[in-house]
């Protein structure tokens, strides 16, 4: 049934031009003429249900074959025109060219930053390979100037032969350094040799003297113990 005072000419080509397939639908309705019973309800309920998509009904179908004549024919209505344009006149038509060259030169503007930040990005890491490179050249001349200036401390602290000798004694002492050799020794003191291995002699002497006289003692308070024992 049609509603909204719509003709069912318009309703019925709007409807089959959108979803349905004419000729198919006209195989449809030719099947439902059909002798058997069962194949002719089939083609019935597929026409009700193409229609139903359509948004039709078979009573609208009867008013569109009576509208229609006897020729039987109806055409699908013809797409309406576009809209025209919103801009047609020449005022507007001469806006939208300047929209364009504005946004030519906004492309160009861009294009002019991106490539200043591409410079100004090369030119940061140029100057900091350079930072680095002064840095680095920085450290090592403290390094060398430190070198230099102890080397200058030590010409100028020269220990005499008083000094040189309480060093030799105490790296013969030390367990780490007199692991070295006399040579090794005398070098670093700036000894001769055979007063390296005089005084590595002597502190030996000396440290067996010192283990000796121990020994005896432990050995004599030993005898005094034993004799206030024996006489207790």
């Amino acid at each position: 049934m049609v509603s909204g005072g719509l003709d069912p000419h318009n309703m019925m080509a709007v409807g089959i031009a959108r979803v349905m397939d004419p000729e198919k639908f006209a195989k449809v309705l030719a099947l439902a003429e059909s002798e058997h019973h069962g194949e002719a309800q089939s083609a019935l309920r597929a026409a009700r249900i193409m229609l139903t998509r359509a948004g039709l009904s078979f009573r609208d179908l009867a008013a569109l074959a009576r509208q229609t004549g006897t020729n039987g024919k109806w055409e699908p209505p013809r797409p309406e025109p576009p809209p025209a344009s919103p801009f047609s006149s020449a005022g507007d038509a001469q806006e939208i060219e300047g929209l364009r060259r504005q946004a030519r030169t906004l492309e160009t503007r861009v294009q002019e930053l991106e490539q200043a930040l591409t410079r100004e990005r090369a030119e940061l890491t140029r100057q900091r390979q350079e930072t680095k490179r002064w840095h680095q050249l920085a450290r090592e001349t403290a390094e060398q100037l430190w070198d230099v200036g102890k080397a200058l401390e030590g010409q100028s602290s020269r220990p005499d032969v008083t000094d040189k000798r309480q060093i030799l004694l105490d790296m013969l002492r030390d367990p780490a350094a007199a692991g070295w050799s006399d040579r090794e020794i005398a070098r670093r003191v700036g000894m001769p040799l055979h007063a390296v291995r005089y005084w590595r002699r002597k502190l030996a002497q000396d440290s067996r003297r010192q283990r000796l006289g121990r020994t005896q003692a432990r050995g004599r308070r030993g005898l005094v113990a034993r004799a206030f024992l024996s006489t207790s």
